[in-house]
C-alpha cells in the first residue's frame, strides 16, 4: 500500500510541478517547456517501474504502458482547441477587415469633439482598438487567422468524430475475420505503432509544413 501511495505522491507532485513550469514560461519559452515535459514525462515512466514492480510486474508494466501511450499518441482535442472555428464569442478566426469593422468602427467621429484635445484623444484611441495578432501570444481578434491556422468548422470535427466509430465497427470485423490467430502482444504493438505514427499528421498541420508542399 505504502509504495502504490508513493507512486500516486510522485505522479501528483510530477503534475503539480510540470503546470507550474508551464504557466512560467510557457508563452515566452515553449521549445524549453516541451523539452521539460519530454525529459520529465520519460524520468516519471522509469521511477513508476522501479516503484511499482515491487508490488506487481505486469501492473508496473500495465502502468507504463498506459503512460507510454499518452506519450507517443496525442490528443486530438489538442489539435481541435488549436485549429477549430469557435463560437460568435471567440474572434480569434476573425479576418482583419472583420476585427477593424468590430472594434474600430469609423462612425467614431460622427460626434464632433469640443476641443482639439479629445479630438487627439479620439485620434489616438481610434489607432490603438485593434491590436496587431502577430505582435502578441494573446487569442486577440485575428489571432488564428493572422497565422493562417485552419479555422476549421465544428461539423468537420463532427463528422470525423463518426468516421473513427465507423472505423471502430470495420476494425472489430477485420480482427474478427483476419486476425483472431494473432498473438495479443503483437496485435496491440501494432495498433499502438499505427496510431504514432498517424499522429505525425498533427505535428505536419502544427507546424504548417504542408502549406510548403503545396
Amino acid at each position: 500500500g505504502s509504495l502504490v501511495l508513493l507512486a500516486a505522491l510522485i505522479v501528483g507532485v510530477y503534475s503539480v510541478a510540470l503546470g507550474t513550469i508551464q504557466l512560467a514560461i510557457g508563452g515566452s519559452n515553449p521549445t524549453a517547456v516541451a523539452a521539460i515535459t519530454v525529459a520529465g514525462n520519460c524520468t516519471l515512466c522509469v521511477l513508476l517501474y522501479a516503484v511499482l514492480r515491487r508490488v506487481d510486474a505486469v501492473m508496473a508494466k500495465a502502468i507504463l504502458f498506459a503512460f507510454l501511450r499518452g506519450a507517443i499518441v496525442p490528443s486530438t482535442e489538442i489539435l481541435f482547441a488549436w485549429s477549430h472555428d469557435p463560437s460568435k464569442g471567440d474572434t480569434r478566426c476573425w479576418t482583419e477587415d472583420e476585427c477593424e469593422a468590430e472594434f474600430c468602427p469609423s462612425n467614431t467621429t460622427d460626434i464632433l469633439p469640443v476641443d482639439w484635445e479629445q479630438a487627439d484623444f479620439r485620434a489616438a484611441e481610434n489607432t490603438t482598438c485593434y491590436v496587431d495578432p502577430l505582435s502578441t501570444t494573446e487569442l486577440v481578434c485575428g489571432w488564428s487567422k493572422a497565422r493562417e491556422y485552419p479555422c476549421l468548422q465544428p461539423s468537420v470535427y463532427s463528422w470525423l468524430g463518426v468516421a473513427s466509430m465507423l472505423s471502430i465497427v470495420a476494425g472489430t470485423t477485420l480482427y474478427s475475420s483476419y486476425f483472431v490467430r494473432w498473438r495479443f502482444r503483437t496485435m496491440l504493438a501494432s495498433a499502438q505503432l499505427f496510431l504514432a505514427l498517424t499522429g505525425i499528421v498533427d505535428l505536419i498541420f502544427v507546424t504548417r509544413l504542408w502549406a510548403s508542399w503545396l
